[in-house]
């Protein structure tokens, strides 16, 4: 299962410069962006409906819209899952899954996550959140995955349901560009803590050369995703395996 902290590591680097991993450390500064824009935003709708009818009006008109954009910005984690088609396990289903997940969960001391699986699409896996911590792998990336390989996708899955990584996701998914540096794309720092963790970061590499980002939705969610924010494939694997 998942190396502990001062085991033996595999990669070129001692595994105590990798760093400690912390989970679950809510911060509240992703919601200040969305929260902003949308007062923003607001205050034009109300200034013009204000002009064109009333004043009430225009009050009720930003109110709704501050309403609008915050609901919008709280839908994404469980929109990305619905979109995506995850659905929960059935009884029995991917046994091997079900033990890795929680495994690792219970190593990192995170409470029982929900396990969802894609059966379309391209091999890949996401992260969210949506009253627990929620992971979500493809099955043709479940099907081409090692028992190590897997166990590094989940971490790193894992990993990225932090309540407040997950709010990021979701500013991202919700404002695109109007995010600004409240953006947070998955790449090598989201890979060298699931290396505290496993300690075999070439498991991770060969994972992230067996996936592909396709045209997924919402990409900040997924573990590879196809936007100019997010490191390639190709940087995040050499970077593994130069540690």
């Amino acid at each position: 299962m998942v190396h502990q902290p001062g085991e033996m590591s595999h990669g070129r680097r001692d595994a105590s410069s990798w760093g400690e991993v912390t989970t679950h450390q809510p911060r509240a500064l992703p919601w200040l962006l969305p929260a902003a824009s949308a007062v923003a935003a607001s205050a034009l709708i109300g200034a013009l409906v204000t002009a064109l009818a009333s004043s009430l009006a225009g009050v009720a008109a930003a109110v709704l819209g501050v309403v609008a954009v915050l609901a919008w910005v709280a839908t994404q984690p469980r929109l990305v899952l619905i979109r995506a088609g995850a659905r929960p396990l059935r009884e029995g289903e991917h046994p091997r899954l079900v033990n890795v997940v929680g495994g690792v969960a219970a190593d990192l001391g995170l409470k029982e996550p929900s396990i969802r699986v894609i059966e379309e699409g391209e091999p890949n896996a996401l992260a969210s959140y949506v009253g627990a911590p929620v992971v979500g792998i493809s099955t043709s990336f479940l099907d081409a995955l090692t028992r190590t390989e897997l166990e590094a996708v989940v971490a790193q899955t894992l990993l990225r349901t932090e309540p407040s990584i997950v709010r990021s996701y979701a500013v991202e998914a919700a404002l695109g560009p109007l995010a600004g540096s409240f953006r947070r794309p998955v790449g090598p720092d989201d890979d060298l803590r699931t290396c505290a963790v496993t300690r075999y970061p070439p498991a991770l590499a060969a994972a992230l050369a067996k996936a592909s980002a396709g045209a997924v939705p919402r990409a900040a969610f997924w573990l590879v995703g196809r936007d100019e924010r997010h490191a390639s494939p190709e940087e995040r694997i050499a970077a593994l395996l130069d540690l």
